[in-house]
């Protein structure tokens, strides 16, 4: 978890008892999920691998950014690490070697994706959904959406909404989302 037991109970303010400790854990780790979700990648350190199809083309585009190529294997066949350069979500392969062969699912990527130590926004920004979270837990235990309300003036409409993430987790979380092309 990016955040822990101890961190999220200070941070909300409450003892670290046994009730606490089975409500406030889940909403770390709901908290973490709905961030990686929204950014579309890990955030705590993962090994990754993927099973991608050849392009045929010296680029080779991952579903996260990857922090160092692990290994990589072409139709079974172990390649060398350093014939590629890792930029972020994409796999280069190095001046003077050949492209990535083309292929349906004939390529395997392991990688290591997320931070190995979280930025402190991003903590911060996972205690406030705890927080937010941990507000809402009757509703959440429940399973009910929540009834917001609109009234300007003498106009009013009551509809259901979900409560995803708090919009300032939205903004941190926003920065570090991995771009797709």
């Amino acid at each position: 978890m990016i955040v822990t037991l101890a961190e999220a109970q200070a941070f909300i303010g409450i003892t670290a008892d046994a009730t606490d400790t089975e409500i406030v854990t889940p909403l770390i780790e709901a908290a973490q999920a709905a961030m990686e979700k929204r950014a579309g990648r890990h955030i705590e350190a993962a090994s990754v691998t993927e099973i991608l199809n050849g392009p045929g083309a010296y680029a080779l585009y991952l579903k996260e950014p990857a922090e160092t190529l692990t290994s990589f294997t072409i139709s079974d066949v172990a390649g060398t690490v350093s014939d590629v350069l890792v930029e972020g979500c994409v796999l280069t392969k190095k001046r003077g070697t050949s492209a990535w062969v083309s292929g349906r699912r004939n390529i395997s990527v392991t990688y290591a994706a997320g931070f190995a130590t979280v930025p402190d926004d991003l903590s911060l920004a996972c205690l406030v959904q705890v927080g937010k979270l941990y507000s809402e837990r009757g509703l959440i235990q429940t399973g009910a959406n929540v009834l917001s309300a609109q009234k300007i003036e003498t106009w009013s409409q009551n509809f259901l909404t979900h409560k995803g993430l708090d919009p300032l987790v939205e903004e941190v979380v926003k920065q570090y989302a991995c771009e797709r092309l």
